[in-house]
């Protein structure tokens, strides 16, 4: 999994889609998807610095992306609830026994 995800795919990523990639990644991670925002952010202050995307841009791109995955995130549990939480574990095996101990 670490190969999927290593600094240079992400890098990669971001060249090649941008603002876009930034906002739907920090979206994602910000939403509760895996995926590692910090760095995301990183990469996009990096190719802001080093000219290849504009800093503001970067900036707005990674609020608004962290804004709109905590608000999804947020009416996702409040629709969805403990119901929707107990499908998801059935997809990775995790049982509702084993939701309950972490709850």
């Amino acid at each position: 999994m670490s190969e999927v995800i290593s600094l240079e795919v992400i890098q990669e990523i971001a060249r090649q889609y941008g603002y876009w990639a930034i906002f739907l990644g920090i979206s994602l991670e910000n939403a509760g998807v895996p995926l590692p925002g910090e760095t995301i952010t990183l990469v996009g202050g990096f190719l802001a610095g080093s000219g290849e995307l504009d800093y503001g841009l970067v900036f707005g791109c990674a609020v608004g992306g962290a804004i709109l995955g905590d608000n999804f995130g947020y009416w996702l549990g409040k629709w969805g609830g403990w119901s929707l939480l107990v499908k998801i574990g059935r997809l990775f095996r995790i049982s509702e026994a084993q939701l309950q101990e972490v709850k």
